[in-house]
């Protein structure tokens, strides 16, 4: 889990130091805010990287399963754990509809929170690492094809009626839209539309 980081979330700052000194001997960055909004900003831009979301659940600008009803809009699913002093029924109906993995008791103890990150983190982790090798497999395979559109694109702005390349071009275009919908990569069949 080293290259990936865990973000803490808490209005509490001396919590926060807690935090980074508890979770160390996990091996990664312990990113922590105290703003939950800017915390959401960080792991929108971030989250290919973020293999946990510790946070708590009263603070002020939103509670903790706000925040995470958040993540879950913007399609980030990462493992989350929330820390409080109190929760109740409803609040576990929702905590398992927006899939938090554990509410942890405030004091915190180090120890659950450090075995929920070597169980439930490092799975996710493995899950991140295969889908980045899956990614990583395709763009290689993907750049013979790029290079034939791009000599296809030579062709047709020469012979505008020339069907077989026309066929090609369309053919190569959709098989790299379709495999990119395939391994996650949500932006390039958008990019690709644009091409036919």
């Amino acid at each position: 889990m080293q290259r990936y980081e865990i973000v803490c979330v808490d209005d509490e700052v001396e919590l926060l130091s807690l935090y980074e000194i508890e979770l160390e001997s996990i091996g990664s960055k312990i990113v922590t805010f105290s703003n939950p909004e800017k915390a959401l900003e960080y792991i929108k831009e971030n989250s290919t990287k973020i293999a946990f979301v510790v946070s708590d659940y009263k603070m002020p600008e939103m509670n903790g399963l706000e925040f995470r009803r958040r993540m879950v809009e913007a399609d980030i699913l990462t493992p989350f754990a929330m820390i409080t002093g109190y929760y109740n029924k409803e609040m576990a109906v929702e905590a398992m509809e927006l899939r938090v993995l554990k509410f942890i008791q405030k004091p915190f103890d180090s120890e659950e929170l450090l075995k929920l990150l070597n169980t439930e983190g490092k799975k996710y982790v493995q899950a991140l690492d295969e889908e980045y090798e899956m990614i990583k497999s395709f763009v290689e395979e993907s750049f013979p094809m790029i290079e034939e559109i791009e000599e296809l694109i030579l062709i047709l702005e020469e012979e505008p009626g020339n069907i077989n390349a026309l066929n090609t071009y369309f053919r190569l275009l959709h098989t790299i839209k379709g495999t990119a919908s395939c391994v996650g990569l949500k932006t390039l069949p958008e990019f690709t539309h644009k091409y036919e």
